[in-house]
């Protein structure tokens, strides 16, 4: 108990110092890397039959495709967030769907298009993510 308790606190801490002096840009594309992570463990976990991993992992990266959804500011950003909205609800059901069929195909291409964001967001955030 006493050490689940030390790695939750560590893990706490690391990502306190990992994101408290980012920029948003920056946060977001730290969100990305999660995402694209996921996905890929996903992706092994289905190939090692590990399902139980499988689900975690793909849940997770749906979790934050729609946290990512819901954090756009659809009154200031206009046509771009809107944009985006879409794109990160097409996101959501495809993975949705892919998980439901463990389909690994379609994990594959969603991981390209997250990582195509990804890249897209690196580039705003600057070098320094």
């Amino acid at each position: 108990m006493r050490r689940g308790y030390a790695v939750q606190n560590y893990n706490s801490t690391d990502l306190r110092d990992r994101t408290s002096e980012r920029s948003p840009e920056e946060l977001i594309a730290l969100l990305f890397d999660t995402a694209c992570a996921s996905v890929k463990k996903g992706q092994n976990a289905l190939a090692e039959g590990e399902l139980q991993m499988f689900h975690d992992a793909t849940g997770k990266a749906v979790q934050i495709v729609l946290g990512l959804r819901e954090v756009l500011d659809m009154e200031q950003g206009g046509e771009l967030a809107q944009r985006l909205a879409d794109t990160y609800t097409s996101i959501a059901a495809s993975l949705f769907k892919a998980k439901r069929e463990k389909d690994d195909v379609s994990l594959g291409k969603i991981y390209e298009a997250l990582a195509e964001l990804r890249g897209a967001w690196k580039t705003v955030s600057g070098p320094a993510s």
